[in-house]
């Protein structure tokens, strides 16, 4: 069984938001419209980012991970957008400063133990400039998705956590 489904629906290339919060309805949005997350989904991970900001720093664009806990998943996923203007959010232990993203991995796992597991295939992928640089120059959703699933589905990193 998966961690996390990985929906091609739910990955967005060359995507345009104005700022974080439009880009977070969006994609909460269409993870609702998906049967993925309850309606209350959109506002759980608003209201997180506010008081503990997802943006991680990287030399050049950085990304962010917003979620929300799992009582408003449905079924776990995550939804994806590599962003074609870099939007600002703020920093994950920082949240008075803020960084350019141009990824955006949106988190909705199905119990504590698991988000914290998927929480690390993340960071580990975003550690890898190799892989969120491969990321970032994919065209297709369904081969983004596939790669995506594949690293976050990984059982040898769930299995040290």
């Amino acid at each position: 069984m998966s961690l996390l489904k990985i929906d091609e629906r739910l990955v967005f290339l060359s995507a345009e938001f104005e700022n974080a919060e439009e880009a977070i309805k969006m994609m909460a949005s269409e993870m609702r419209s998906g049967g993925y997350v309850r309606d209350s989904y959109c506002d759980a991970v608003l209201e997180r980012e506010k008081n503990f900001p997802t943006g991680v720093p990287e030399e050049g664009l950085g990304s962010a991970v917003p979620h929300a806990t799992s009582e408003h998943v449905i079924k776990p996923s995550m939804a994806i957008a590599v962003l074609k203007r870099p939007v600002r959010f703020n920093l994950m232990g920082s949240p008075d400063e803020s960084a350019d993203v141009d990824l955006i991995f949106m988190l909705a796992a199905g119990t504590p133990r698991d988000h914290m597991v998927a929480l690390g295939k993340v960071i580990s992928i975003l550690m890898s400039s190799e892989k969120t640089d491969r990321i970032r120059n994919l065209a297709d959703p369904a081969e983004a998705a596939d790669f995506l699933e594949t690293e976050i589905n990984d059982k040898k990193v769930e299995n040290c956590i």
